[in-house]
């Protein structure tokens, strides 16, 4: 059997924005109820970001702000897919909080639109 792992960065990204990558959008059965773990890349550092969002369809839900601004058809078309998201570029807000453990984590302020090349 084979198989590929590939370990994190170890430390945090410092506060501010970056250029990302949503590799994956999935419904996660959680203690809190189900969320979507959205999984971001930021290639130029080789850190991968994981945030959490409640499946809410309300404007001010981190699920609404973060793939309408991943791509911005999905207010339009008032649904979201993860294939509406997943592959596209976008921007992170970063900052840095100490969990629960006593380990630094980056935490998604902002999910942004990708600059226009």
């Amino acid at each position: 059997m084979s198989f590929d792992i590939t370990f994190g960065r170890g430390e945090p990204l410092p506060p501010g924005i970056y250029d990302a990558v949503v590799d994956s959008a999935d419904l996660k059965d959680t203690r809190y109820g189900e969320k979507i773990l959205f999984e971001f890349n930021v290639p130029e550092h080789g850190a991968r970001i994981p945030g959490w969002a409640k499946p809410s369809t309300h404007p001010k839900s981190n699920s609404y702000r973060w793939s309408t601004a991943i791509n911005p058809a999905i207010k339009a078309n008032g649904r979201f897919r993860p294939e509406d998201v997943v592959g596209r570029k976008c921007r992170l807000e970063l900052d840095v909080y100490v969990d629960s453990e006593g380990d630094k984590k980056n935490k998604i302020i902002r999910v942004l639109p990708a600059e226009e090349e």
